[in-house]
């Protein structure tokens, strides 16, 4: 999710959200991974599928999906090259539980317990016997841009709890509002560096406090 306007509360659900939702929306606490070569494994022209299965094995899920290489890149660690082409797959369903259909976005028939899914290039599905919440959330308030000129004084009132100080990104080094402890009885808050060290950090970012403040586009 991307939410880089405070001032304004707008958000956008990003993908990641959900692939996630592939996952979280067909299965419950509890429900557990199959093993290896029973409900896991590779799929034969790249890609990938899982199951779980609930505790008392009567609802199954099956997530399987076609992302290639270039829309799985991670910043670390390197990822091998793999290849991903459009195929049909077949599943052979085995144990107790018969069904005649999954449903989700339609059904699929199974036949004398095997169905076949065509899974294109940069492709995910989920499989299940349960079907999923609907996929709606509160629309967010329209994207307005930073109004400039902006004028902080970063006092908080009447609370002593500490906080960050609004539109202020920490980069480098954190900072916090706190009471001023010079001025206590006043409830004035004075911004402050809360570490004093340089912190392990993944890359040089130098030896100063770097904050940013606003709308990107403005930086």
């Amino acid at each position: 999710m991307t939410a880089n306007e405070p001032w304004s509360g707008h958000y956008t659900v990003n993908g990641p959200i959900w692939v996630t939702a592939h996952t979280t929306q067909f299965t419950k606490p509890g429900w557990y991974y199959l093993g290896h070569g029973t409900g896991v494994g590779h799929l034969p022209e790249g890609g990938s599928y899982v199951s779980l299965v609930s505790p008392d094995r009567n609802d199954l899920t099956i997530i399987v999906e076609t992302m290639s290489h270039d829309h799985s890149l991670c910043i670390r660690p390197s990822l091998p090259h793999y290849t991903v082409v459009p195929q049909n797959v077949t599943f052979m369903l085995t144990g107790e539980k018969k069904s005649e259909y999954f449903n989700y976005l339609g059904g699929i028939e199974i036949v004398n317990n095997r169905f076949t899914l065509p899974l294109d290039i940069d492709e995910l599905y989920t499989l299940s016997t349960i079907k999923a919440a609907e996929n709606v959330y509160p629309k967010p308030p329209p994207s307005t841009p930073f109004v400039l000129p902006y004028v902080d004084n970063f006092q908080v009132r009447n609370s002593e709890k500490v906080r960050e100080p609004e539109y202020l990104t920490p980069q480098v080094g954190y900072f916090e509002l706190i009471p001023d402890p010079q001025q206590l009885a006043t409830g004035i808050t004075i911004l402050q560096q809360m570490p004093l060290v340089q912190p392990i950090d993944w890359c040089n970012v130098g030896e100063n406090p770097i904050a940013v403040m606003g709308y990107s586009n403005d930086w």
